[in-house]
């Protein structure tokens, strides 16, 4: 959990602390709880990792990140593909999330992957993101 939490410290500005990465880690290892957890290790060092969880009738990520010095390498398309067929599993038809206006970057990988931004409602404006939103199926 330590690397999990220096990545993302790393990746957001307003990082997770240790007992919800935990605890979220712990919930995805828990059958039919509706929590995922991903992880990309080479050695010892995590490269990347994603948390989902099925919220509804989608499965929303809530966290995603890579080392910056291992971005644009499939890291994060690897995750993502594996949360879609996570959702396809559990026959959600939609994966949602959102991303900070600033974080170009992130929106760019999002419209890559096939995501397209949501209508901006009050919510999201007042966090300052963007929703995104795309079908599981395909």
């Amino acid at each position: 959990t330590a690397e999990i939490l220096g990545l993302e410290q790393l990746c957001y500005p307003t990082p997770w602390n240790e007992r919800i990465v935990r605890s979220f880690v712990v919930a995805a290892s828990l059958p039919k709880k509706g929590y995922v957890a991903r992880i990309i290790m080479e050695g010892q060092a995590v490269l990347g990792y994603s948390l989902a969880s099925r919220q509804e009738s989608q499965l929303l990520v809530e966290r995603l990140g890579v080392r910056p010095e291992n971005r644009r390498q499939g890291i994060g398309s690897g995750l993502m593909v594996s949360l879609i067929l996570a959702a396809r599993d559990w026959k959600l038809p939609a994966i949602t999330c959102s991303v900070d206006e600033e974080n170009l970057g992130g929106q760019l990988f999002l419209k890559i992957g096939g995501f397209k931004a949501l209508p901006m409602t009050d919510e999201a404006r007042g966090a300052n993101v963007i929703q995104f939103a795309r079908s599981a199926k395909g």
